[in-house]
Parts: C-alpha cells; sequence; structure tokens
C-alpha cells in the first residue's frame, strides 16, 4: 500500500511524463467547484486535487454498464483539503480475471468529507485517506488478489469496505478517535481482514463467507479503547479469528463461526467489564481466551460466555482479577476444556469472587479447571 501512495505521489509531481495513452490533471482552489474526468481506454492517469469548501471529484475509468472497453492499469488520485467535499473514483478491468490491475487512492483532509471507491475485475489496490470529523468511506472490489485500505482520524467516521467474489484479498481498516464504525465484508477463500480501533464508542462488524479467511480485530493496543463493540461472523472451514483488547474497558466481543476447523483467540484482555461472547457450530474448532491482569492493576468483572456444538473441539483460557464470569456450554461427542492445544490449561483463574460454569452433554468430554483465591465458585455439568 506504501507504493501506492508513492507512485500516485510521483505521477502527479512529475506531471504524467510515464502516461502512454490519455492523462488528466485539474487543480481547483475556491468553493463550490466540480470537477468530473471520465477515461476508457489502457494505461489512463488522472489526478484531481481541490483547495476549498464544497468541492465534488469523480473519476471514471473504463465504461460501466453495456461499454465494450474497459480501463486497464489506470491510476486515479483525488486529493481534498477543505469542508463537505465529495470524491469517487470508479474504475473497471478489461474482462474477469484481467490481472493488470488499477490503483486507486483518495484522500481527504477536513470536515464532512467522503470517499467511494468502486472497482470490478483484476489485481486492484486502493487507499483511503481521511482526517477530520464527520467522515466516511467505502470501498468496494471484485475479483481476486485485490486490497483495500482505509484509514480515518476523527471523530464519528465510517469506513465500509466490501470485497466480494474477491478470493485471497486483504481489507484494512484503522481508526483513531470516538463513535468511529467499521465493517468489513468479505467474500470467498483465502481472504484477510485487520481492523484497529483506538478510542471510545465505536463498532467494529466483520463478516466473511468462505474458507481459510482471517479476522484480526485490535483495540486500544496503542493508547485505550472503551465502549466499543465488535461483531464478527464468520461461514466455512479452516477460518482465523482473533480479538485483542489492550487497556479497554467495558468493551463487547460477540462473535459466530460456523464450520470445521475454525480458530478463534481473545486475547490480552485488559480492562474491566468487558464481554466476550463466542458461538461456534461444527467439528474440530479450537478457541482460546486470555483475561490477564494489567500490572498492576487486576482485570475485573469481565464476562466469558462460549458455546459450542459439534465433536471434538476444544477451549482453554486464564483469568487474572476478581469478579470475573466464565460460561462453556459443550454440546457433542470428544469435547474438551483444557489439557490440550496450548495447555494453558482448561479454565485457570487467579483472583477473587470468580464464579465458573461448564455444561458438557454428550459422550467422552472432559474438562480440567484450576482456581486459586477466595471466595471463588465452580460448577461442572457433564450428562
Amino acid at each position: 500500500m506504501k507504493k501506492l501512495v508513492f507512485f500516485l505521489a510521483m505521477v502527479i509531481a512529475s506531471g504524467f511524463a510515464m502516461a502512454q495513452n490519455n492523462t488528466s490533471s485539474a487543480d481547483a482552489s475556491g468553493n463550490d467547484n466540480e470537477i468530473v474526468v471520465d477515461q476508457t481506454g489502457i494505461e489512463n492517469i488522472s489526478a484531481v486535487t481541490q483547495n476549498g469548501d464544497k468541492n465534488d471529484a469523480l473519476v471514471k475509468q473504463g465504461d460501466f454498464g453495456s461499454g465494450n472497453v474497459q480501463s486497464n492499469k489506470g491510476v486515479a488520485a483525488i486529493s481534498q483539503i477543505g469542508d463537505e467535499n465529495f470524491a469517487a473514483v470508479n474504475q473497471r478491468m478489461g474482462w474477469a480475471g484481467d490481472m493488470s490491475g488499477n490503483d486507486h487512492a483518495i484522500s481527504q483532509t477536513g470536515n464532512g468529507n467522503w470517499g467511494k471507491l468502486v472497482t470490478f475485475n483484476g489485481n486492484n489496490t486502493g487507499l483511503i485517506t481521511q482526517i477530520g470529523d464527520a467522515n466516511w468511506a467505502q470501498g468496494k472490489q471484485s475479483a481476486s488478489g485485490s486490497e483495500i485500505e482505509i484509514a480515518q482520524t476523527g471523530n464519528t467516521n465510517w469506513a465500509y469496505a466490501e470485497q466480494l467474489g474477491s478470493p485471497n484479498s486483504l481489507a484494512v481498516i484503522s481508526q483513531t478517535g470516538n463513535q468511529n464504525w467499521a465493517n468489513v465484508d468479505q467474500d470467498g477463500d483465502g481472504n484477510s481482514s485487520l481492523v484497529e480501533v483506538a478510542g471510545d464508542e465505536n463498532i467494529v462488524d466483520v463478516d466473511q463467507d468462505g474458507n481459510a479467511n482471517s479476522v484480526t480485530v485490535k483495540l486500544g493496543e496503542y493508547g485505550g479503547a472503551n465502549y466499543n463493540e465488535v461483531y464478527f461472523s464468520q461461514i466455512g472451514s479452516g477460518n482465523t479469528l482473533q480479538a485483542i483488547a489492550n487497556t479497554a474497558d467495558n468493551n463487547v466481543v460477540n462473535g459466530t463461526q460456523i464450520g470445521n476447523d475454525n480458530f478463534f483467540r481473545v486475547m490480552g484482555i485488559k480492562g474491566d467489564d468487558n464481554t466476550v461472547t463466542l458461538s461456534m457450530t461444527g467439528d474440530n474448532n479450537k478457541g482460546s481466551w486470555d483475561v490477564s491482569a494489567a500490572f498492576p492493576v487486576y482485570s475485573d468483572a469481565n464476562t466469558i460466555d462460549i458455546t459450542v456444538s459439534g465433536e471434538s473441539n476444544e477451549t482453554t483460557g486464564i483469568v487474572s482479577g476478581d469478579l470475573n464470569d466464565v460460561e462453556i456450554n459443550q454440546d457433542g461427542t470428544g469435547n474438551m476444556v483444557g489439557t490440550d492445544w496450548y495447555l494453558e490449561d482448561g479454565v485457570v483463574i487467579t483472583g477473587d469472587l470468580n464464579t465458573v460454569g461448564i455444561s458438557q452433554t454428550g459422550m467422552g468430554n472432559m474438562s480440567t479447571n484450576s482456581i486459586a483465591g477466595n471466595g471463588n465458585s465452580i460448577s461442572v455439568v457433564q450428562n
């Protein structure tokens, strides 16, 4: 992604000396400006720069709808500084499976901005960067091997990345500020998504449909995140989830995995009053969770609720703190709480007034638990 930013900057600075076919450049400074660029062909390059209020910019490379000629290797860059700006980049490859690849970037600085990227077919790469308040960004890509990155700094931002029919693609959303919302929707196999949030009252929603996909959500890794909500859904087999919450209080992680051989890991929860709810349906799924103390403060009053339906599933986790509640329900044959897979081992608690409830229904299930402290309670029911 850094190569894309550098390349676009060089193209703009050099006046499009590299262009072999169509080129376009526009520079507007003032109020109520509007720029529209429409290019059809191969290796088109376009750049739009605006400085002022209420500006509009649209770059379209390739025909959409019934068009017969589409753009390959097109490069588009839009940069806006001011209030109430709008930017959109639409690019279409020559045909499905054409791997030439379009590059596109939108950079906005100010309030009330929103950016939109729409690309069809091929090995596309996109980047949206917004700095300001009340911004929202949307990136939509199709075909395999695509990349989209959305970075927002400010308050009340919204980011949406959609990759449909896009195997082996990558979506990255980074938000710093308050009341942000990030949504990732990926359809296909081998996709990856990374969402990083620093701030309060943010909402993260990730949906993946396919096999061998991965999700990583980081809350407050570099500076605290409170009252955030993380929702994820993975349908398919061989999928992976990692949720990391550092210096975070009053957060909610709620996820569903449907399929076989899936993996989840909720780790590094260092804070109070967090809730983790996980539901897994399938066989040979594995999961772990870690509610650990952030020295010198314990992690207190957290809730872990895990429901598993299937065979040969494993879960284990550690809690360090007081007044935490762990509930595990396993329905099926050969399920285990502990004694395998990272060996943490089972439900391990250090602290006071913690509660553990384990229910296993089926044949050949096993539960291992260890609690150290005062006023703790544990209940294990096996049917």
